[in-house]
């Protein structure tokens, strides 16, 4: 009985996640960023890997993954000029407040942008949210967009 409860969530799972947006199927990273997502490995700490190897393209669309949300929509919200919708996507992804500053500057500095004009406050205000009141701001925020 236990086998078959589990594989029947196995089945869920794995249709959550077939479910899920698509990343860019026609990138490199678009392909490394599914098949992460369908073994279960597509995690924070991947992304922050992947950020700190240079791979832009696969730190964004990995997030977007994770977070349930268009490429473009995590975009407008990820690259605001204050950084708390980067901080509010970090941790509804799970992502930990101790490295979001490097996390902030490296993904800033690989698309031409400034980390200088964070704000402090919106950003530990982001990180003091519950993770789940998080993810739904995110989401209300892009169908505001």
């Amino acid at each position: 009985m236990h086998v078959i409860s589990g594989l029947a969530d196995c089945a869920a799972k794995a249709d959550a996640v077939a479910r899920r947006p698509k990343a860019d199927a026609g990138s490199a990273a678009g392909r490394l960023v599914d098949k992460l997502a369908l073994s279960g490995q597509l995690r924070p700490g991947t992304l922050v890997r992947a950020l700190k190897r240079g791979e832009i393209e696969q730190f964004d669309l990995g997030l977007a993954r994770m977070l349930e949300l268009s490429p473009a929509g995590l975009e407008g919200i990820f690259y605001g000029s204050d950084g708390a919708g980067a901080a509010l996507a970090c941790h509804a992804a799970g992502i930990d407040r101790c490295v979001f500053p490097t996390i902030l500057a490296l993904s800033r500095e690989a698309r031409g942008l400034s980390a200088s004009s964070a704000n402090q406050h919106a950003i530990d205000t982001a990180f003091a949210t519950p993770r789940h009141v998080a993810r739904m701001r995110l989401h209300a925020s892009r169908s505001l967009a």
